[in-house]
């Protein structure tokens, strides 16, 4: 899907993860993307960027670098204190990073997902997007 002006961005989610996002995005109109990796998805369309970013990966290794990546790219367009970062995860995770361990996302997408629960979620982060942005030392 083409990236509009506002998205949901579905980054490296495995394949049966992919198909039940994607599903139930389209379920409630929510426009999305889909990348891969970080560096596809750093040629974001000159006139926006995502406001919820879902990171989704089976080894849920996530960088503090490639998160701050992130947050870089979207304080050029305006959106550094708008921007929601999830990491997806199982409900039965062994192992969740602590506090002093996040990288940088602002929390977890706990599976299974329903599409209330992924509606209550894009609200909430298309709404936080529409505040204005705090400036940036």
């Amino acid at each position: 899907m083409k990236s509009p002006h506002k998205y949901v961005l579905l980054l490296n989610p495995p394949p049966e993860d992919l198909y039940n996002l994607t599903g139930l995005l389209d379920q409630i109109n929510c426009p999305f993307a889909v990348a891969s990796s970080l560096n596809q998805e750093l040629g974001w369309n000159r006139e926006g960027c995502p406001y919820l970013i879902i990171l989704g990966s089976s080894d849920r290794h996530w960088s503090q670098i490639q998160i701050q990546r992130f947050r870089q790219q979207a304080a050029a367009r305006g959106y550094r204190d708008s921007m929601v970062i999830l990491a997806l995860t199982e409900s039965h995770a062994t192992s969740w990073p602590t506090q002093d361990e996040n990288p940088g996302f602002d929390g977890f997408l706990v599976k299974p997902l329903s599409a209330d629960i992924l509606a209550s979620l894009v609200e909430s982060a298309w709404v936080r997007q529409l505040q204005p942005c705090i400036p940036v030392n």
